[in-house]
């Protein structure tokens, strides 16, 4: 897959496989500055727990202090099962936040990555695309993840005690 830049190349990508759409996320993330939006309904495990994207995501955050939400459905199980995106989220609990929706605001098999409400891989009807310049539809989806977040639970199972 060609390499694209986040906020420069624009377009709508349409990734075939698995692989292509990691490379997708791997690409984001790596390109992100400041914010990386996860919307997952039980984080995508084939996905998101692909240890190359944790590797870039873990370095994302210690290296350029990019802050992650994370907004998971309602009804998750995920945060009771073995994911190296909460393991992560549990050392480094400062740059990742992890919400449950209140409740089923969206579709359950839609997921959205977003970074810096510039660039956006969607999972939408079971079809996923992507745009590394997306002016309408990131920002967009930024501000209703945004909206949703604030109206989203904290998760106990990750909350960490203050010293």
């Amino acid at each position: 897959m060609t390499t694209y830049q986040l906020g420069q190349d624009s377009g709508i990508l349409r990734p075939q496989s698995l692989d292509e759409t990691r490379q997708l996320d791997r690409l984001l993330t790596c390109e992100v500055r400041h914010e990386l939006l996860l919307l997952s309904a039980d984080l995508d495990p084939e996905r998101f727990n692909d240890t190359d994207w944790l590797e870039d995501l873990s370095r994302a955050l210690r290296e350029r202090q990019v802050l992650l939400h994370v907004l998971l459905a309602a009804d998750s199980a995920s945060v009771h099962t073995r994911h190296g995106l909460l393991d992560l989220a549990r050392r480094l609990p400062s740059c990742i936040k992890v919400r449950k929706r209140a409740r089923a605001d969206l579709a359950t098999d839609e997921s959205w990555l977003i970074a810096d409400r510039l660039g956006i891989i969607r999972r939408l009807d079971g079809q996923i695309y992507a745009d590394m310049r997306s002016i309408s539809t990131a920002p967009q989806c930024g501000e209703i993840f945004m909206q949703l977040f604030e109206h989203a639970q904290d998760l106990p199972e990750l909350r960490t005690l203050p010293l």
